[in-house]
């Protein structure tokens, strides 16, 4: 496992370019050291960390810094058909492309796993239950998912809920609104029509066990899923019901809070889900939190240590749901918690 710590110092090689081991090798060997020699400041630029972690003739593993100069790809399969925008369906594709366009930056996290393992112990912290849900491995925006809100308005207790991965505004005058609203950008959240409200009063944790990015590399875009190293992670959300104006229907819906990525992560994309510690977590569900504790939870950090995994392109359809999704194609990289 190739494990990323500390400060990240610059590699000045672009995904345009083709890979130069010895560049990256000389990259290594300038990196700042500590007093027994441990390289404590490397960043690997997007094509050269996705190449680390594609490894031709060895089984998934732990791989060393040495590797990285032997680094051969492996990570073949069929070219996705994502964009730079995920979208669920062909039909709600139009819409979002259509208000968003293709660029890598505005949107991320669009797809997670759920499954009753490990997340049976998050929900028994957190409503004294198992996860009530079926394992979806491949949970996709506009899908059902599980998520933790206050039982009541203003109450500290919490329940679990069932909620659909697609925010619908309680003002909105369709159920299905024409934006994509799975993702809320955490610099706009407080002013964004369609999240400030939520934001104030209907804040939750979405429990999984990670979630999937796609990461470019020439004409592909490789899959990878990012894990805790152990447990399961919290991210943070916001919910809001919305209901029809003869009151007959009814639905509860929520968005993932995304923030500005880390240097940690950013070899993968420009932004990242809204990562929860356990002490971040209880005072996102505080109705006591106030102004200055949110915009603390707001920026970007790793409060966990975790596993970023080369997995298959089988989990670039979402009608696959099975484990399958989440099995390791080549060797992990280690990414150390943020310590402040």
């Amino acid at each position: 496992m190739v494990r990323l710590s500390g400060a990240m110092a610059s590699l000045n090689q672009t995904s345009s370019k083709p890979f130069d081991s010895a560049h990256l090798t000389k990259v290594i060997e300038s990196s700042t050291c500590g007093p027994a020699g441990k390289v404590t400041a490397i960043r690997f630029g997007t094509v050269i960390a996705s190449r680390l972690a594609r490894q031709a003739d060895s089984p998934p593993g732990p791989a060393s810094l040495s590797d990285c100069t032997g680094v051969r790809q492996a990570h073949t399969g069929a070219r996705m058909e994502q964009t730079g925008v995920w979208s669920p369906n062909r039909e709600t594709a139009i819409d979002i492309e259509a208000t968003l366009g293709h660029g890598r930056s505005r949107l991320m996290c669009g797809r997670f796993n759920a499954a009753d393992d490990p997340l049976n112990q998050v929900f028994e912290e957190l409503v004294g239950h198992p996860f009530p849900g079926e394992p979806n491995h491949n949970t996709a925006p506009t899908e059902s998912a599980w998520i933790v809100r206050q039982d009541a308005p203003g109450s500290e207790e919490l329940q679990a809920i069932a909620a659909t991965w697609w925010l619908t505004p309680y003002w909105s005058k369709t159920p299905k609104p024409k934006y994509a609203t799975f993702n809320a950008r955490a610099e706009t959240i407080a002013e964004a029509s369609s999240f400030r409200e939520p934001f104030r009063r209907r804040r939750c944790l979405v429990p999984v066990c990670g979630f999937y990015e796609w990461q470019k590399d020439g004409g592909r875009r490789i899959p990878y899923y990012v894990r805790p190293r152990a447990g399961g992670m919290l991210l943070a959300g916001v919910w809001d019901r919305w209901r029809s104006r003869d009151r007959t229907q009814s639905i509860t819906s929520f968005a993932i809070v995304t923030t500005r990525v880390t240097p940690k992560l950013e070899f993968l994309h420009d932004r990242q889900p809204l990562m929860l510690s356990r002490g971040g977590a209880r005072q996102w569900m505080s109705r006591d939190a106030t102004e200055s504790d949110l915009d603390a939870l707001l920026e970007p950090c790793i409060p966990i240590d975790l596993s970023v995994v080369p997995v298959s392109a089988y989990v670039g359809d979402p009608r696959n749901k099975e484990s399958r999704c989440v099995e390791p194609v080549a060797a992990s990289l280690a990414i150390d918690r943020d310590v402040h």
